[in-house]
């Protein structure tokens, strides 16, 4: 109990606008002096809702670092966590926990390479000793973690690899980081002010900027480093938004390095550029990521609960022509003897349409899907698809399933097909599905003799040469005009030709979007499950059709 008054008189020291009888879960504003600093350093702090229900009971901590030209409220302003930390604990995705979110002076989290400023001598012999001795904390790497917002993101990956015995788990969250050839490239107005004065004396270009300290405080050269042992200690989940610009290439090409090294690590791409939107949206995972590391369990996945879609009823699904209305929202198209033949010589598996189709005889767009799934998936995904608010609210479309092995098949086989249904005219309304399939082809027939709209690839197989041939070789005007969504695991034997696909898209402008996500839950065994991997991230490829449909 004595300790205990004497953490509160220093806590009280610390955050001079609270008393003890407001006892404030949120606070703004502590500060402490640091000796190696000579200077104050502030802090805001989070508790959790029972902290002061229990005076003997002590929780593990997580640091929120901020990014370049932020402060210890960057987070409580636009990050919210307050409200991510008190709602997964109330729905038991997180456990109740400390955070706190110090100032970092632009410092991304490293001593400066002139010794002037050892911001993070402070944050490892100062900070931390004093968080721990101001709030009943866990003290040990089992039970501290970081998470961090682009300068943050960097501090926390690189405080995460060379104090594993201090910070157990990290999530970096678009990440301030280069490729050397960035850091060697970039111009010399941004690199003094923000690398220069910290790895290797401004003014410096070109290799000279590799400097041994440079080295020392990148990870795509500590990395290669670590031996095993080291390596099995890390827990990481990174994070990055499909439209960063000079962090779409260096985060991708560090994932890529990581996994070719065997640094164990969890990596997503979501939808969005550097901003808050894209951090506040990374929270609740971020804390569930944490939270099975402080109970010191694997990782549970991205979603808690997975949920396999019910069957559809409605009669054999084994044929493709006896089931002519298995839901009011769609019918699978009436064969005629025209269309069987077609059917046979094609690979044509099924044919939907809205379930409006025979009253009408307008054309509607056409979503085409090139996979190897059986009937009754078929019917999974495309009640699926008829149950997409834009496809019920303002367009209506057909969908036909195929599986020729030779994708360029599908020239004549849809050219023949708009003959029999009501296909509306124009590349504009054409859209492509290819899951699990030869990325590299779907993407060469979309551009070439058949030319669609929005092409969507789900576990798209292609390597970094036929990634650099699309961008390179195919018809630069018609690869302008296509829309491509790629969505791809962060684990297999795609990750650098999708990886390499979305950067050199990225550096041609072109418009597209890519999602990297959890791929663990998906397998069974040695084989992936493309069904299951396809309906759980088909809506936002959907949404991205729909709109080019319409746009």
């Amino acid at each position: 109990m004595r300790n205990f008054i004497l953490s509160v008189v220093v806590f009280l020291l610390a955050c001079s606008n609270t008393s003890a009888q407001e006892q404030l879960l949120v606070m703004e504003g502590c500060s402490m002096h640091s000796k190696l600093l000579n200077k104050e350093v502030k802090y805001s702090v989070c508790l959790p809702g029972e902290y002061y229900d229990n005076d003997k009971k002590s929780y593990p901590v997580t640091y929120l670092l901020h990014g370049l030209g932020d402060d210890h409220s960057g987070w409580l302003e636009y990050g919210a966590p307050d409200i991510f930390l008190k709602r997964n604990i109330e729905n038991g995705n997180s456990a109740p926990m400390i955070l706190i979110m110090p100032d970092a002076f632009n410092t991304y989290y490293v001593n400066d390479y002139a010794g002037t400023f050892l911001y993070e001598d402070m944050f490892i012999k100062e900070l931390v000793p004093h968080i721990d001795s101001v709030f009943r904390t866990i003290n040990n790497s089992g039970n501290r973690a970081l998470v961090g917002y682009s300068m943050g993101g960097f501090g926390a990956m690189m405080l995460h690899i060379k104090h594993p015995d201090i910070f157990g788990c990290t999530v970096p969250l678009s990440m301030s980081v280069r490729t050397d050839e960035q850091y060697m490239t970039e111009d010399a107005s941004g690199w003094d002010g923000q690398w220069g004065r910290l790895f290797g004396r401004p003014g410096l270009k070109g290799s000279d900027r590799i400097t041994d300290y440079y080295r020392k405080n990148s990870p795509f050269h500590i990395f290669p480093t670590l031996t095993s042992a080291e390596k099995s200690r890390l827990k990481i989940f990174m994070l990055n938004g499909d439209d960063e610009g000079t962090l779409c290439r260096s985060n991708e090409e560090l994932h890529i390095l990581m996994t070719k090294l065997g640094v164990p690590h969890e990596y997503r791409v979501v939808n969005g550029g550097h901003s808050f939107r894209v951090w506040r949206d990374a929270m609740p995972y971020a804390l569930r990521y944490i939270s099975d590391f402080f109970n010191s369990r694997e990782y549970a996945g991205d979603y808690v609960v997975k949920k396999s879609l019910s069957i559809i009823p409605g009669g054999d699904m084994t044929k493709l022509n006896s089931v002519e209305n298995p839901s009011p929202t769609f019918n699978q198209l009436k064969i005629t003897d025209e269309v069987s033949e077609i059917t046979a010589n094609s690979q044509i598996t099924g044919v939907f349409v809205p379930g409006y189709y025979k009253g009408s005889n307008r054309q509607y767009p056409i979503i085409m899907i090139h996979g190897k799934f059986d009937s009754t998936q078929q019917y999974q995904i495309a009640n699926k698809i008829y149950s997409h608010k834009q496809v019920i609210d303002n367009c209506p479309v057909i969908v036909a399933f195929f599986s020729a092995e030779n994708i360029e098949e599908i020239t004549d086989i849809f050219k023949r097909l708009e003959d029999v249904a009501r296909i509306r005219d124009g590349r504009k309304y054409r859209s492509l599905i290819c899951s699990g399939g030869d990325g590299y082809e779907t993407l060469k027939i979309a551009t070439g003799a058949f030319p669609v709209n929005v092409v969507a690839l789900f576990n798209n197989q292609i390597n970094h040469r036929e990634a650099e041939s699309v961008v390179n070789t195919f018809d630069k005007e018609m690869l302008s005009r296509l829309r491509i969504f790629i969505d791809t695991p962060d684990k297999g034997n795609f990750i650098e030709g999708n990886g390499a696909m979305h950067m050199l898209l990225r550096d041609i402008d072109h418009n597209h979007e890519y999602r990297v996500r959890e791929s663990l839950k998906y397998s069974s065994g040695s084989e992936f499950d493309n069904f299951n991997w396809m309906i759980e991230g088909i809506n936002e490829p959907l949404d991205y059709i729909i709109l080019n449909f319409h746009g």
